[in-house]
């Protein structure tokens, strides 16, 4: 009998420290699925209709998409925080985050540990070679070959407002596959203003009152591209395309300057301000010389020869093909970054950079000498087909203006100047 109320101290206060313990342990939130999204335009747009689609099932998904936390560089450690978290009983959803190639290891590990099960869904070529090694940690990669086979794969086309959406994020990410579900006219008479609005707002979300691009994800998921529609924001690039100088037009491509601009309050929407050259002119190739702006330090640190191919282009040739030869030269250096339709080249001084920018754009016309260096055969023919398909044009027009009889003597005369004109350009080139 002595020792009993020792034992029942002793049971009292280990009841009272688990009580402590369990009040002090941070719970982890329920919801039915967690869906993780880049947070880009084509991320946000995604993860907005993704929700709609989930919504119209009845389900409560938690979306988590957040600048730069949600990048591929950042999202094992984002992966972690989300793992202590919440609990999803329906697993958790990764859309548009494609593996960071430099740490491929730990965004896997960190991937793996998520509510399961864990459905990776991406169309990113860098993710392809890590399908084995999420599988091998229990991951579903679900990698399509373009961004409208995603979108299908996360069933958007089942629902009218998050199709709609889907698209305008694939416009936004510039996929070309687009036009497989969409006629070209629509893409850049309606969805590509879309697109260019949501690329502003997913750098500032708080234009909408959102905290991040999670809450403007939420925001379209409930209006749909009504808020893109009724915004009124200024897309940057459609008013900075007028300040541009543009040194050449020719049949194919743009020569531009953008030497006189500010460099710290352009230098982000260069690649968009010359797509807007491409539309305002149109146009397959634009070749520009820019400024090379080091954001962080503020300076120029030379100038950069950018080579942009118009998304929806026909053109055959490629932008890295157009400057493969300098490119060539100058990537032993590490002044070369780019894609197959989008490169810029460093250069030390505005004199070199804007000298190479007009050899590209009069290789890109088909108007390079068959003596010079690296010609390609494929350019000039393009280029004699031209000429001859104006030349024939022209005929045309001759023609019809002698049906018209004598009254239409001088504009035959005109007519035939300029065949004489452009058969004495073309055997000169």
């Amino acid at each position: 009998m002595a020792g009993r109320p020792e034992r029942v101290a002793v049971r009292g206060e280990r009841e009272v420290s688990l009580a402590l313990a369990y009040t002090q342990t941070p719970r982890r939130k329920a919801f039915d699925r967690i869906v993780i999204a880049g947070p880009d335009a084509h991320g946000v747009a995604t993860l907005a209709a993704r929700l709609i689609v989930l919504h119209a099932r009845g389900e409560e998904p938690q979306p988590v998409a957040k600048f730069p936390d949600t990048t591929p560089r950042a999202a094992a450690e984002t992966f972690a925080r989300i793992a202590e978290q919440y609990e999803a009983v329906r697993g958790t959803e990764v859309l548009d985050i494609p593996v960071n190639v430099q740490a491929p290891a730990a965004f896997i590990e960190a991937l793996a540990k998520l509510p399961s099960p864990v459905r990776f869904y991406d169309h990113h070529e860098t993710s392809i070679p890590f399908v084995e090694q999420m599988q091998e940690k229990g991951i579903v990669p679900i990698i399509t070959a373009d961004s409208v086979q995603m979108a299908v794969a996360l069933q958007l086309n089942s629902n009218d407002k998050a199709w709609e959406l889907a698209k305008i994020g694939i416009v936004a990410d510039r996929d070309p596959a687009i036009l497989k579900v969409e006629d070209r006219l629509r893409v850049e008479s309606h969805l590509l203003p879309l697109a260019n609005r949501l690329d502003v707002l997913v750098r500032n979300p708080k234009l909408v009152n959102a905290e991040d691009q999670a809450g403007l994800a939420r925001m379209l998921a409930e209006y749909g591209p009504a808020l893109l529609e009724q915004s009124n924001v200024e897309y940057p690039p459609e008013r900075l395309v007028y300040d541009v100088k543009v040194n050449e037009v020719g049949d194919v491509a743009v020569l531009a300057d953008f030497t006189g601009l500010d460099p710290a309050r352009t230098s982000m929407w260069v690649p968009k301000t010359m797509e807007q050259l491409a539309l305002r002119h149109y146009k397959d190739i634009v070749i520009a010389v820019v400024p090379g702006f080091n954001p962080r330090t503020k300076t120029v640190e030379g100038y950069d020869v950018r080579v942009i191919k118009y998304w929806l282009s026909e053109y055959p040739l490629s932008a890295e093909q157009l400057a493969r030869d300098v490119i060539e030269r100058m990537a032993p250096q590490g002044r070369v970054v780019g894609h197959e339709n989008y490169v810029s080249i460093r250069f030390s001084t505005v004199d070199e950079a804007k000298r190479i920018a007009r050899e590209i754009y009069r290789r890109a016309e088909g108007r390079v000498s068959s003596a010079a260096h690296l010609v390609n055969d494929e350019l000039v023919a393009m280029s004699v087909r031209r000429d001859y398909e104006k030349i024939l044009d022209l005929l045309e027009r001759i023609a019809k203006a002698l049906e018209k009889g004598a009254a239409a003597k001088e504009e035959q005369v005109g007519l035939l100047r300029e065949l004489y004109e452009r058969d004495e350009r073309t055997r000169y080139d």
